[in-house]
């Protein structure tokens, strides 16, 4: 049936094809080619060449060309005027486009030199919908309308202005239409030459609309097409396919019972008719063939029916007995994990973890400025949680080693109680989180870089929680007249002689965290789970490495003498 159906298409289009081969050498031929390539913020290379390619290559076809080139919109709507007033009726109308062309609301947009387009609604003030000069195309009772749109290229206002949707929106077709675009619709691609491409396919004698585009869409993969039923030669041929013929050859591609008696109802004294009846006889004959061999198949299937139903009888005894085992597996199962959910409870209650002290961040906003005070991001928080008020120490990662059997290399200089806990690799901070999280029974865990940074800024937009300097390497920074003074903050190079110190010595930022900047540098997640980023600096970092926006990507498994980390609790949503 579905070969019936493309059978019946397929003598639809060879019939809707009924202009002679005169009418097509008298036809009407006007085309309007526009070729836009100096733009202010994103020239095109080769817009004007293509299109004066066209212009030559469509007035060598005995095209009328309204064309121009650069134009402005102003320009652009007179010509189309100009173009309106030429198209007569049942000829063959053609526009070519090379230049930017952007999409707004599903609408295609062509866009003159000297447009200025600062959002997306300017499009539509500044821009030339195609769709006003299509509709003028299709006003007439033209036999064929041709839509050729080169226009592929990405950030057509380059750095300034990024449109939301990239290349063109489909457009609605009609019958009479062929519609073709250099890329496919919503995507762009770099200049390959669509145009030449187009013309040398085109210029060869006897190609016509639909081959020559179809050739196109074949030899390469980005363009779009839609065709109609309508056939155009650009070079017309000696001759026309005989109608006969073409649907002879048409049939044999579908080579069917109905195929065949279709074209012998349409020629029963055609050239082919002995030919069609020959090939029905055969087809008779193969479908005898074709019905003992299904009567065979049909014993053949009751034999082997009845075998599989001894063997699925078969089945059902052996499922039955798995299923027995299965169940008294189960019990055995959930025996073994009720064992170990006790084993479980009573570690956990002989476990010691001490929690850290905690501050409640508020969710909301923080810009982060330049050197000029411009906003140059924002930081935005749209939950609540806590932070540990100062970095994980070794007290507290104590707790860990003990109950995991693990243990550390450093020296007792490095392993006091109150000093941050260092050494400690990304992998290392997430397994801590973990453990503590389940035995607390709370969501804890290491902060992003946004988090981070949002719990470091306190508030402040500036390079420093507490300013826009340091004034740390002035012998009279200890004044009360220069307040900005790394050391009264941070344990770094030029004050931390070489190793950590006991946290919460020095001063806090606005939301009363502690070592933020300095002492231990802070793990922080990324989207990649084998890298992670240091955040804050360390007793080893100078000054200027100490930046809010300051940072490191490092392995998962990466440790030293400065890597720490301090961690985050999740609210709870009712």
């Amino acid at each position: 049936m579905r070969f019936f159906f493309l059978f019946i298409f397929s003598i639809t289009f060879l019939y809707s094809q009924s202009i002679t081969l005169d009418k097509m050498k008298t036809e009407s031929r006007i085309a309007f080619v526009i070729g836009n390539e100096d733009y202010d913020d994103s020239p095109i290379l080769n817009a004007t060449k293509n299109s004066k390619s066209m212009k030559q290559f469509l007035e060598q076809r005995n095209f009328k060309v309204i064309y121009i080139e650069n134009a402005t919109k102003r320009e652009t709507i007179k010509a189309v005027r100009k173009f309106d007033s030429n198209i007569g009726e049942g000829g063959i109308v053609l526009l070519y486009y090379c230049g930017h062309a952007v999409q707004y609301k599903d609408k295609n947009f062509l866009i003159p030199i000297d447009s200025s387009i600062d959002k997306d609604a300017d499009i539509v003030t500044e821009g030339v919908e195609s769709k006003a000069i299509i509709s003028k195309m299709l006003a007439s009772d033209n036999r064929l309308n041709i839509i050729i749109i080169d226009s592929s290229y990405k950030d057509p206002f380059g750095e300034y202005f990024k449109i939301k949707k990239e290349g063109l929106s489909k457009i609605t077709t009609l019958d009479n239409m062929d519609v073709i675009f250099s890329a496919k619709p919503n995507t762009t691609v770099n200049d390959y030459g669509f145009t030449n491409k187009l013309i040398k396919i085109l210029s060869k004698k006897g190609t016509s609309n639909k081959s020559g585009f179809i050739k196109v869409r074949k030899n390469t993969k980005f363009p779009y097409i839609k065709l109609s039923n309508n056939t155009f030669y650009f070079n017309l041929p000696d001759s026309l396919e005989n109608k006969d013929a073409k649907m002879w050859k048409n049939t044999l591609k579908l080579s069917s019972i109905s195929a065949f008696n279709l074209y012998l109802k349409q020629y029963p004294n055609g050239k082919y008719t002995l030919e069609a009846k020959t090939y029905i006889k055969d087809f008779k004959l193969l479908e005898d063939i074709k019905n003992k061999e299904k009567h065979d198949l049909e014993l053949q299937k009751k034999a082997k029916e009845t075998q599989e139903k001894i063997k699925a009888e078969q089945l059902a005894q052996k499922k039955e007995k798995e299923k027995l085992l299965a169940q008294k597996k189960a019990k055995e199962e959930a025996l073994k994990a009720e064992q170990l959910k006790k084993q479980k409870a009573i570690k956990i209650k002989n476990t010691h973890f001490t929690e850290p002290e905690l501050v409640f961040i508020k969710a909301g906003s923080v810009d982060v400025r330049d050197e000029d005070f411009n906003i140059i991001n924002t930081i935005t928080m749209k939950k609540s949680f806590y932070v540990s008020k100062y970095e994980i120490t070794f007290a507290q990662y104590k707790d860990f080693l003990k109950a995991t059997s693990k243990k550390t290399t450093l020296t007792k200089d490095w392993i006091q109680d109150k000093k941050p806990v260092v050494n400690i690799s990304l992998k290392e901070a997430r397994n801590y989180a973990a453990w503590l999280s389940e035995f607390s029974k709370k969501t804890y865990r290491l902060p992003t870089e946004n988090e981070w940074e949002y719990i470091a800024r306190a508030n402040a937009s500036t390079i420093y929680y507490w300013g826009e300097r340091d004034l740390s390497h002035r012998k009279d920074a200890w004044r009360k007249d220069y307040p900005d003074n790394a050391h009264d903050y941070a344990w770094i190079k030029t004050n931390a002689k070489d190793i950590t110190h006991i946290v919460g010595q020095k001063k806090p930022n606005n939301f009363g965290i502690y070592d933020v900047l300095g002492n231990a540098a802070e793990w922080c997640q990324s989207s990649d789970s084998n890298k992670g980023i240091l955040r804050g600096g360390s007793f080893n970092s100078m000054p200027n490495n100490i930046l809010l926006t300051s940072k490191e990507i490092k392995d998962a498994t990466f440790k030293n003498k400065t890597t720490g980390f301090r961690l985050i609790l999740e609210i709870k949503e009712n």
